[in-house]
């Protein structure tokens, strides 16, 4: 965490790369450039540049400066599997703030790309290791 200050912060807040069978389908393209052209540099930093939630077409937060975001909203994960027609759960990253249980508990499948459910005990016939 930069606090802002510095660095190459992007607006990549839940950002996917996904890898099939050795190859690269998303990716996160990186910085791109550190060119002095602010407009090149904005452009790789933002959620357009990204496989990212989108929300109203807005930032996640404010391209304030060369280097560095403005103060963004806290990014957290709302359980999706309970969404109306959510076919599969696909777990890409093992975070400390998502209860893998409740996930397994509410989806009809989990592809587990990362090992995340390794703790899940009820609910294992739905995890598919990916």
């Amino acid at each position: 965490m930069q606090r802002g200050v510095g660095g190459h912060n992007h607006n990549d807040k839940l950002g996917v790369s996904l890898h099939v069978g050795g190859e690269v389908l998303v990716a996160d393209p990186g910085s791109g450039s550190y060119t002095r052209c602010r407009a090149v540099r904005d452009d790789f930093r933002s959620v357009r540049a990204h496989a990212v939630p989108v929300v109203d077409g807005r930032e996640q937060a404010p391209l304030a400066r060369a280097f560095a975001l403005g103060s963004s909203p806290p990014c957290h994960l709302e359980l999706l599997a309970r969404a109306p027609g959510c076919a599969v759960v696909l777990v890409l990253t093992d975070h400390g703030c998502v209860d893998n249980g409740e996930v397994v508990a509410h989806a009809p499948l989990v592809v587990d790309a990362r090992n995340a459910t390794a703790r899940v005990t009820v609910g294992r016939e739905k995890i598919v290791k990916a």
